[in-house]
């Protein structure tokens, strides 16, 4: 059975003593199984002060992770915050990989040459459970790299995210694997053995839903050409959305895409309005899809997440809870911004030992007829639950 620690620490500056910290709430001394992986996200200045890399040359087991826009663990959650978590188990195994640049032209390729690596680490190719740690690129969207990602997978379960930043540009976006740090690679950590990943996700409550739905008509890809044979930017007007808001502020709007297969609809962002009247989003859609507008704010961003932490404890026994919302939540809170990490940390308490950190882009399996199929979200609030 898998077992969870974590630790956390606010001090960037003085490395050794923000690894010291870091070290006693784990009790280094008292060591671990021989089969480790640690997770961590945090404040970008914790890789520019030292103390990423002096950490993981510190802890006796693989460790990676991501740069957040603010993380939880324990008792405490911040935006300048470096989080830890540590998984083991004696019948468990994980193996990870950094690939190679990624480029515009050349996405795939590096994806697909990580994933092998980590496979081959692995002493049977048979995982459980894949951890993805992507990059944020303005070069290449979330969606073209969770696809490589996913075919490189097949039927291994994806859990993971983009990295990103404090910065409203999302610069200073990285990802971690022992301590090496990179803007423009992937890393993914590949399970085995006896675990029990159970998924949760949650977007946009009922009543946040748009009563206006379309169906898509022509899509391909991650462009949706028309809804009810007209334009898309044509069909979001009809759906209150004002030209100038398309204009100025797309990547703020969720779009609800029912895919009638018997999973939740999939909230995804605008990442481009092309001059003909299309939208490119940030997943693969499909004419027959339906199409809908969701709205965000304090009130529903709150709600949502007392349902899904309600359900998740309700429904598993976790030995252990890995949470990546979007990084959207949070900015949506305004001058409250910290709140959902706030309520996430009183809601959940000592019921499991957990790790938050906030994500720029969502890959979670949803389930349909039972099984999980892997899928990329955005203005999520995504749980990978590791059952006892």
């Amino acid at each position: 059975m898998i077992k969870m620690l974590t630790a956390h620490t606010f001090e960037m500056d003085f490395v050794d003593d923000a690894v010291e910290e870091i070290l006693r709430q784990l009790n280094i001394e008292d060591g671990f199984s021989s089969n480790a992986i640690g997770i961590i996200t945090c404040h970008a200045e914790f890789i520019r002060t030292g103390v990423v890399e002096t950490l993981c040359k510190r802890l006796p087991f693989t460790v990676a992770g991501c740069t957040t826009l603010g993380s939880a663990s324990g008792d405490a959650e911040g935006h300048q915050l470096l989080a830890i978590s540590v998984l083991s188990g004696d019948d468990v195994e994980f193996s990870a990989a950094l690939s190679d640049v990624i480029s515009e032209g050349n996405v795939a390729q590096p994806i697909e040459n990580a994933y092998a690596r980590a496979l081959a680490g692995l002493s049977d190719p048979s995982p459980v459970l894949a951890v993805a740690f992507l990059p944020f690129m303005r070069a290449v969207d979330g969606s073209k790299l969770f696809n490589s990602l996913s075919r490189s997978c097949g039927d291994t379960p994806v859990y993971g995210t983009i990295s990103c930043s404090e910065n409203a540009d999302l610069s200073g976006c990285f990802t971690i694997l022992n301590g090496e740090t990179a803007e423009h690679a992937a890393v993914i950590v590949l399970a085995r053995g006896n675990i029990k990943p159970r998924f949760f996700v949650t977007s946009v409550d009922d009543d946040r839903m748009g009563k206006q739905k379309g169906r898509i008509t022509d899509a391909e890809g991650s462009l949706i050409r028309t809804v009810n044979d007209m334009k898309t930017v044509d069909f979001l007007k009809i759906c209150g959305i004002a030209e100038d808001t398309l204009n100025r502020a797309s990547a703020s709007i969720p779009v609800m895409i029912d895919y009638r297969d018997g999973s939740d609809a999939l909230a995804c962002g605008i990442y481009n309005v092309t001059p003909e009247g299309y939208i490119h989003v940030g997943a693969d859609v499909s004419a027959g899809a339906y199409l809908s507008i969701g709205t965000q704010d304090y009130n529903g961003i709150m709600s949502s997440l007392d349902s899904v932490l309600g359900r998740m404890l309700s429904e598993t026994n976790p030995a252990g809870i890995l949470m990546f919302p979007c990084l959207s939540r949070s900015l949506m809170l305004g001058m409250n911004s910290e709140d959902e990490l706030k309520a996430a940390v009183t809601k959940l308490g000592d019921a499991a030992p957990y790790h938050i950190g906030y994500s720029g882009g969502e890959i979670c399996p949803v389930y349909i007829d039972g099984n999980a199929h892997n899928r990329f979200h955005n203005f999520t609030f995504t749980a990978c639950v590791f059952e006892k």
